[in-house]
C-alpha cells in the first residue's frame, strides 16, 4: 500500500513540476472559430525536433488553429475558402501568445492557400513540407476523392459490368443494394494556379 501511495505521489509531483515549468504542449485542433464543415485536407510534414503551430485566418480573422507536435503525422480537416496560413516552429511551447519565446521561427508561404471542391468527388487540399533548413516551406496541392459504388447482393465486391452497375442504381432495381462511398486517399494532383 505504501509503494502504491509513493507512486501516486511522485505522479502527481512530476506533473506539478511540468506545470509550473512552461505551457503543456497541446496537440491537433486548438480553437475553431467557424461554423463551416471541415473536409478539406492540410497535411504538414514536420522535422523530427520542432513542434509546429498554425492559425489559419480569412481577411485577419482567424478560422481555426492548431498544433502539431514533432516526431508526428500532422493532419487537419479545414473548411472551404482561400486562407492565409501563419506557421511557426519551435522546440519549448510558450503558450498562444508567445509561441516558442524568442526561438520561434517564423515559415513563409506563396500567398493564400485555396481549399476546395472539383467536381462531385475531389476535395483539394495542401501538402507543407517543413524539412528544409530555410525559412521556405515546400508546397504542394494534394486531393482527396470520393466514389459511390453499388453492392449487389448477387455481386458483392463489384465485378458485374459497369454498365449492369449503372442500370441498377439509376433504376433501383435492387431496393437491397446499399450503395457504398469510398474515399482513396490521392487521386491526381490538379495543376498549381
Amino acid at each position: 500500500m505504501r509503494w502504491f501511495f509513493a507512486i501516486i505521489m511522485a505522479g502527481a509531483v512530476a506533473a506539478a513540476a511540468q506545470a509550473c515549468a512552461g505551457e503543456v504542449r497541446p496537440n491537433g485542433l486548438m480553437v475553431v472559430d467557424s461554423d463551416l464543415p471541415r473536409v478539406f485536407p492540410l497535411i504538414i510534414r514536420m522535422p523530427d525536433d520542432r513542434d509546429v503551430y498554425l492559425e489559419l485566418s480569412r481577411d485577419g480573422v482567424r478560422v481555426l488553429s492548431a498544433y502539431g507536435r514533432a516526431g508526428t503525422p500532422f493532419r487537419i480537416l479545414v473548411p472551404p475558402g482561400r486562407f492565409d496560413l501563419d506557421l511557426y516552429q519551435g522546440r519549448e511551447w510558450s503558450g498562444p501568445a508567445r509561441l516558442f519565446g524568442p526561438d520561434t521561427q517564423s515559415v513563409e508561404l506563396d500567398g493564400p492557400l485555396e481549399f476546395s471542391t472539383h467536381g462531385m468527388a475531389r476535395k483539394d487540399g495542401w501538402v507543407i513540407d517543413l524539412h528544409s533548413d530555410t525559412d521556405q516551406a515546400g508546397l504542394r496541392r494534394v486531393a482527396i476523392c470520393q466514389s459511390d459504388r453499388l453492392e449487389r447482393p448477387d455481386d458483392p465486391v463489384g465485378r458485374a459490368p459497369l454498365s449492369e452497375r449503372i442500370g441498377t442504381l439509376a433504376h433501383a432495381q435492387v431496393p437491397d443494394a446499399p450503395v457504398h462511398r469510398t474515399f482513396s486517399r490521392v487521386c491526381g494532383v490538379p495543376e498549381r494556379p
